[in-house]
């Protein structure tokens, strides 16, 4: 997850104009974020 935050802020900082990696950087971004915050499974 924290390289994923590293490339969303590069895309920025970088003012990258290719959208279909500034999507994939966002999208890695959120899937990681969504893994972090799901609960463990029990077993």
């Amino acid at each position: 997850m924290y390289l994923d935050l590293i490339l969303v802020i590069e895309c920025t900082y970088r003012q990258y104009e290719n959208e279909g990696h500034i999507r994939w950087a966002n999208d890695n971004l959120t899937g990681g974020i969504r893994r972090f915050l799901e609960p463990a499974p029990i077993g």
